[in-house]
Order: structure tokens, then sequence, then C-alpha cells
């Protein structure tokens, strides 16, 4: 069994594979990696926790908030943007790709306060009360 310190929030991906936020704002995943849902630009399943990577191979920091989906994860910061990579067949990235295999900045949306992804959806509350779906 491996320990990751300080973790804040957890959360399972339908497809086999968990997400992890640390006290730190990082954001760690362990599992089935199949669509590129654990952001380490492969699709190597991974038994023990790794930090998850960005397009420039560094590791996101400021996260306050992540959800797992069917095969995607979504990372909300503490700037009101939110990060998702993964599965992504049914636009559930923004982007009209089978799967994003490193956390991308999911463009045009901003200013959420809490974001939640189930099965092959992502959902996005603004924190002016209205949402993205």
């Amino acid at each position: 069994m491996y320990f990751v310190k300080d973790i804040i929030q957890i959360s399972a991906g339908e497809d086999s594979f968990v997400a992890m936020l640390d006290a730190n704002g990082s954001v760690w995943g362990a599992g089935n990696n199949s669509s590129g849902q654990l952001s380490l630009n492969n699709t190597t399943n991974y038994l023990y926790p790794i930090k998850m990577k960005i397009t420039d191979g560094t590791e996101l920091t400021g996260v306050k908030e992540i959800s797992s989906g069917f095969a995607h994860v979504l990372a909300l910061k503490e700037d009101g943007t939110v990060w998702g990579a993964g599965y992504s067949e049914v636009y559930q990235l923004g982007v009209s790709t089978t799967s994003v295999k490193v956390l991308k900045q999911i463009s045009n949306i901003q200013n959420i306060k809490h974001v939640k992804a189930v099965e092959r959806w992502s959902y996005m509350i603004c924190n002016g009360n209205g949402m993205y779906v």
C-alpha cells in the first residue's frame, strides 16, 4: 500500500480510477488510465498514486476541488478556472477529441465555484449561480 499525505478530497471515477486532492492544491491519481484521465500524457495504468501533470510536464497547483466522471476528471482552481483530462468523446472537457491525456484548461470557462463530473457529463456552477453543462 502507498501512503499520500494530507489528502483533503477523493473522487472515484466509474472506470476504476481515483483522483485525490491534497492540502497543497495538487491533484493525484491512481488506477485505470485508458483515456488519459490520470493526466500523465499516456494511457498506462498506475497502481500507486502519482501527481497529475499539465501540458508542460509540471503539476497543476492551486486546485480547490476535484470531481471524477466515467473516465474523466475535473479540477477547479482557486482562480475559478476549470481543468480537465480523460475521455471527451461527447465534449465533457470542451474539446472535440476522444481523450485529453494531460490536464488542460477548459476554454471560455471561468468564474466557477463548484464542479461535478458524472458519467460522461461535466457540470460547472458559476459564482453568479448560472451553470455550464
